[in-house]
């Protein structure tokens, strides 16, 4: 397998509703080191938006149908066999930015520094676009966001996020601790 027939299987997976079969798909390219492309990321962050809108409608008055769309995702909501949450999918594409490519090292620290620095940069993005879309982050989301400022030797972005996840009421994990001592 590789990226172009990964892409494909998600892609196909997203259009009949098993979302949490396309996770799968995801982290089995993550621990195989295969990069997703940006079309996949692409249809992944739509399905999340039409997840969390539909997850809006229902949490505040039920399923209603504004658009084609609508009705099916919010039929993939109502998938007994599926009920994976927005915010899961959001989590695990920040997971698969954070991954660190052994296999494409290179000896060059400013290359690295300016890697990690662009993995940074897109796990917030996504995560921004995770806000903007009405998702409210969990800590699992939270705790791939400090794993990031780590990677990207960024403590006072982690110290950011400690702040934010207070602000929110959540209490760290231990797994929070631990990225946060690792900044």
């Amino acid at each position: 397998p590789n990226t172009i027939t990964c892409g494909c299987l998600i892609d196909n997976l997203l259009r009949y509703g098993r979302t949490a079969d396309a996770l799968e798909v995801v982290l089995y390219m993550k621990e195989r080191g295969i990069a997703p492309s940006e079309v996949m990321y692409t249809s992944l962050m739509t399905m999340a938006g039409k997840m969390t809108k539909i997850e809006n409608m229902q949490k505040w008055n039920g399923c209603s149908h504004e658009s084609e769309d609508d009705k099916e995702v919010c039929a993939v909501g109502d998938n007994d066999d599926d009920n994976t949450k927005a915010i899961q999918v959001y989590t695990a594409l920040m997971k698969t930015l954070t991954t660190e490519d052994s296999s494409k090292k290179k000896k060059f620290n400013g290359y690295n520094e300016e890697k990690k620095n662009t993995q940074l940069l897109k796990v917030f993005l996504v995560f921004q676009e995770m806000k903007a879309a009405g998702a409210e982050p969990d800590l699992a989301c939270y705790n791939t966001l400090l794993r990031a400022c780590v990677r990207a030797s960024d403590v006072t972005r982690a110290m950011d996020v400690l702040r934010k996840i207070a602000e929110d009421g959540l209490v760290p994990n231990d797994s929070s601790w631990r990225e946060a001592l690792k900044a």
